[in-house]
């Protein structure tokens, strides 16, 4: 690894489908463990996973996560929110075309939107196209009634990929934190 402009120079990556990574796969199971059994009474739970600041492998841990869980027979979506440096779409080797702001001003349908990977139970939704006003999207009904239809459908786990929450306007944060789809898991940074 690489000093970078006073950041460690990591890869972003998906550790599971590929030879070696054993420590860090084991890392991600034990972290999938704990939620799985977090949840064992049937009660939702939020899992929230943020930082300040950007770099901190947020994604990258969301996004292993999430293949974790595919493979432990969970269905996944994981949803690119991060309209300032959308990064998903990279790590799942899936063009940033076709994503969530441009289903939210009807150039794209819902089935076109929701990509498919490589990796079983897990579906992404990118960002696609750039957006400046990410709030309109964020506290939007179509967006909240976008992710019940989908976990009605589907009965998936949701993780959010999110900006750091220093960029985060408190009121749309808590907007998002406590009065959204409590019945979903989620991360939010």
């Amino acid at each position: 690894m690489k000093l970078k402009k006073n950041k460690i120079d990591r890869p972003e990556t998906i550790v599971f489908g590929k030879p070696g990574n054993y420590v860090i796969k084991d890392e991600f199971t034990r972290l999938k463990d704990n939620i799985l059994y977090f949840a064992v009474d049937g009660k939702c739970k939020v899992i929230q996973i943020e930082s300040a600041i950007a770099g901190e492998a947020k994604t990258t841990t969301v996004s292993n996560l999430a293949v974790c869980l595919g493979e432990n027979g969970k269905k996944v979506c994981l949803i690119d929110l991060d309209f300032r440096k959308a990064r998903v779409h990279r790590l799942f080797n899936i063009e940033n075309i076709n994503g969530l702001a441009d289903y939210m001003i009807d150039k794209v349908s819902k089935k076109e939107m929701i990509k498919k990977t490589e990796y079983e139970n897990v579906d992404i939704i990118n960002r696609g196209s750039e957006i400046n006003n990410a709030a309109v999207i964020l506290t939007s009904e179509k967006l909240k009634k976008l992710i019940c239809e989908i976990w009605i459908k589907r009965r998936i786990w949701f993780y959010f990929t999110w900006l750091p929450t220093s960029f985060i306007n408190k009121r749309l944060y808590s907007y998002i934190k406590f009065e959204r789809w409590n019945f979903i898991c989620y991360c939010l940074w």
